[in-house]
């Protein structure tokens, strides 16, 4: 071991107090980036593993024409719409030599146990038929018997275990064709696993299917080859020229990809979160190192003075920072291994989890763990160590600190600089409407770091007048410390300002769609009942429930709405619904031109806000849907939209959706009642139909931002790492001002200071500094909520900013840095006068 190593590990165990809350932060930060990637793994690499396992012995597999390719989203397979095949071609199919083939027809169809739903979060719930052949069928008997006959069900295990249901149990399922009992004869697991990535799966009588279903043709043929596998693969794309013709390794690989979307953007949504606490680890690091390197100047200054070299000097304390890494890291690891289930837990509260089985711990997690906490480690104190290399033995034997506690001009000056432009960037995104321009906010970061000490410093000097009267000299004390070493307070602001600025941008982001939704339901909507699926994700209404409503004396009108996806020729995507002859009585939407009476004629009415330029009365729009393609005619433009974050762009009447994508379940209904008795009659209606929700008006406006607070939860909660991990910053670098100060703190009790008013100071200069921080953080975040508001607009109206919730958050920061100062500001008051005046 070389001297430089040993007097590294020695100045290391020496200085162990001042690293203490150093390792406490990025061992945090390593730890929220361990468990992400344990969890991207474990959700990546058990879905794509089911996948191959369960389509092991299969062949190759025929799909109709592709329609449209799935973007996929948050908790939504990016499986491309394909056409119906005639069951023609699977007589083709079946008529190649040596091939063993079947359809699989999916659909609709919801499990209701004890007269409630069964199954939330994200994933699909899917109706397909049993396949008798073991080579065809993913799935396989768990328990009992495959179905036979209209009343019996398969269950898939996962979904079986989320409702409690054994073999033999009758349950209730939703279907297109409505709600019917059925008998489970078995439960099923999806390969080696208990359900299908990203869906809920019921299994039924293959012969039963398509009128329970309401389909007709099969979604795709499956088929296993006795014999080779590339002739029969070979013969049946000459056979097919119109279908497509996959092998088993293709149709796989497919499969794979298409769930791994949803998972893509989870990883992603996660791992911005841990790079923002990993931001917030640096700083800490940064300050302590510097901090640490300005105390120790005498000792390094006889290192250089009895023949160290400057490289010498550099190797020793990056050596510390070194062994400050490893430990952190390695503790960080650990943390996040165990953290993992913590943050699985955190997902499936918030229903974006889609894990089944148990967790991944990959060498590459570990590895990018343990690179990203050492390289952040040692990255951060590279140039406190620098810093301290490049003294001459005598300027660092001198009284003056080592680390530059005033900015450089230049310095100053390029951070308002890119603050400007990043400034500008929101003033033009908001103003243009285009939410392209936002790119350039991302200036605001690098400025905030330039110009963040001339920041700290002009806000010192405004609260200084008001710290003064209301502390007197200790008030002024306290703003005074602040502005000797602006560099170290804005780096130690710059953690809580990131907080408190993705807090609140969040917080403005969640209260303007609240009101942006609420303000146009409470406008256009003039149903007096709402009756609402179950899930927020799928529809669940039995088709058969507006009937029955429509049939209640005093109900004065009924429409529903049904949802699909369709696309134009040109891959733009479109969201269609299907109304009833009733939704003008009981939804304004703003007619522009025509009218809707044209719908019950075959027609289409368009929003205005859905295509650029929005079509015009008499023009035709193509629209492609699993069954293929259709040209309506438009009939009416409307400028309102009909509910929802994601609502119809294209409206037609719910028989022609019906032709068009058979086997749709209803959304939402829309009720208007004559009086009390006739919605009481409704409410029993809907509380008799599982799947469905009884929902006043006034419930259904308020309730429409319910799925924005879900969301807004989940992010406060990712973001609460990153405000602990800033304030463990403030109280670092608190501890660490202390310590610097010992023999100043000391001449103030010689000179009359009390132990109370030391502590006051020291709580003082934690209340201003997170003031000036949350303050900071603060603009930033009114400012991007705003310009993101503007700049997308939409279905996004209002720009709120609910002034109590940001009170509560900057209060909550600024109270946060003053609870973390209160143990450096007691060890201040504790060191006795004489040993703090001779630097004992």
């Amino acid at each position: 071991m070389s001297a430089v190593t040993t007097i590294a590990r020695k100045n290391a165990i020496a200085n162990r107090s001042r690293f203490a809350l150093t390792i406490a932060a990025v061992a945090l930060s390593v730890a929220f980036l361990t468990a992400t990637l344990i969890l991207a793994d474990s959700i990546t690499g058990t879905a794509e593993s089911d996948i191959a396992r369960a389509n092991d012995e299969l062949s190759f597999v025929v799909q109709g024409e592709t329609l449209s390719a799935g973007d996929g989203g948050p908790g939504e397979a990016a499986r491309a719409v394909t056409a119906s095949l005639d069951p023609s071609t699977l007589e083709v199919v079946q008529g190649i030599d040596g091939v063993d083939a079947v359809g699989v027809s999916n659909g609709f169809a919801k499990l209701v146990a004890d007269g409630e739903a069964v199954g939330g979060g994200t994933a699909e719930d899917v109706g397909t038929n049993w396949i008798d052949d073991p080579a065809l069928n993913p799935y396989e008997l768990a328990a009992g018997a495959p179905p036979v006959g209209d009343q019996q069900v398969v269950v898939d295990v996962g979904l079986a275990s989320d409702g409690g249901i054994v073999v033999g149990d009758l349950v209730e399922i939703i279907t297109p064709t409505g709600l019917r009992e059925m008998t489970v004869s078995g439960l099923a697991r999806f390969g080696p696993a208990d359900s299908a990535p990203l869906q809920r799966t019921l299994l039924f009588d293959a012969v039963e299917l398509p009128a329970l279903l309401d389909t007709s043709g099969f979604d795709a043929i499956r088929a296993v080859v006795d014999g080779e596998a590339a002739t029969a693969l070979s013969a049946a794309g000459e056979a097919l020229p119109t279908a497509t013709v996959l092998s088993a390794a293709d149709y796989v690989a497919a499969e794979q990809a298409a769930v791994a979307t949803p998972f893509e953007f989870l990883s992603i949504f996660l791992l911005a979160f841990a790079a923002i606490a990993t931001v917030a680890g640096a700083t800490i690091i940064v300050n302590t190192f510097a901090i640490a390197i300005a105390q120790r100047r005498r000792e390094l200054a006889l290192m250089r003075a009895v023949g160290a070299t400057r490289r010498e000097v550099l190797r020793a304390v990056l050596g510390e920072a070194a062994i400050v890494a490893v430990v952190a890291t390695g503790l960080g690891i650990g943390a996040g291994l165990l953290g993992a289930s913590a943050l699985r837990s955190l997902m499936d509260i918030a229903g974006l989890s889609f894990l089944d089985g148990p967790s991944v711990v990959s060498a590459r997690t570990i590895a990018i763990a343990a690179a990203v906490g050492l390289a952040v480690t040692m990255g951060s104190a590279w140039a406190p160590a620098r810093r301290a290399a490049a003294a001459a033995p005598v300027e660092a034997l001198r009284n003056a600190a080592a680390e530059a506690s005033t900015p450089s001009r230049w310095r100053a000056g390029a951070g308002f600089v890119a603050l400007a432009l990043g400034v500008g960037s929101l003033v033009a995104a908001a103003s243009a409407a285009d939410a392209v321009l936002l790119v350039g906010a991302a200036l605001l970061v690098p400025g905030l770091v330039l110009a963040g000490p001339s920041i700290v410093s002009g806000l010192v000097r405004i609260v200084r007048p008001g710290l003064s009267r209301a502390a007197g000299i200790e008030g002024a004390m306290a703003a005074t410390n602040l502005t000797r070493n602006p560099r170290r307070s804005a780096s130690t602001a710059l953690g809580l300002t990131l907080g408190v600025a993705l807090v609140g941008f969040f917080t403005v982001l969640a209260a303007s769609l609240n009101s942006s939704l609420t303000t146009s339901l409470d406008r256009d909507l003039t149903a007096d009942a709402v009756v609402t699926s179950v899930s927020t994700e799928v529809s669940t209404i039995d088709p058969g429930l507006v009937e029955r409503i429509a049939a209640i004396e005093g109900v004065t009108a009924a429409s529903p709405l049904a949802l699909a996806d369709a696309s134009d020729p040109m891959g733009g995507e479109a969201v269609v619904g299907g109304v009833g002859v009733d939704l003008t009585d009981l939804f304004d939407l703003g007619v522009v031109e025509g009218s809707f009476d044209g719908l019950a004629e075959g027609g289409v009415a368009v929003w205005n806000g859905g295509e650029v330029p929005a079509p015009s009365v008499g023009d035709v729009v193509e629209l492609v849907f699993e069954e293929g393609p259709a040209e309506l005619p438009v009939v009416a433009v409307f400028e309102n939209t009909l509910a929802g974050f994601d609502p119809p762009t294209h409206l037609v009447s719910a028989t022609l959706l019906d032709d068009l994508q058979p086997g749709l379940v209803d959304d939402t209904l829309f009720v208007s009642v004559a009086d009390a008795t006739a919605e009481g009659s409704v409410r029993a209606a809907v509380a008799e139909t599982p799947g469905s929700l009884f929902e006043t008006r006034a419930d259904f406006v308020s309730s429409a931002s319910s799925e924005v607070d879900a969301i807004r939860n989940l992010v406060y909660a990712l973001l609460g790492l990153t405000v602990v991990i800033a304030v463990v910053g403030v109280a670092n670098t608190t501890a660490l001002s202390v310590s610097e100060r010992t023999r100043e703190l000391g001449m103030l009790r010689a000179i009359g200071a009390t132990q109370r008013g030391v502590r006051r100071i020291v709580r003082l200069e934690a209340a201003a500094l997170s003031t000036a921080g949350a303050a900071t953080g603060l603009a930033l975040a009114v400012a991007g909520g705003w310009a993101l508001v503007r700049a997308v607009g939409g279905e996004l109206t209002t720009v709120s900013v609910p002034v109590l919730p940001m009170a509560v958050i900057v209060l909550g920061a600024v109270v946060a840095g003053v609870l973390a100062a209160a143990g450096p500001g007691w060890r201040a008051s504790q060191v006795p006068t004489l040993d703090a005046i001779t630097g004992r």
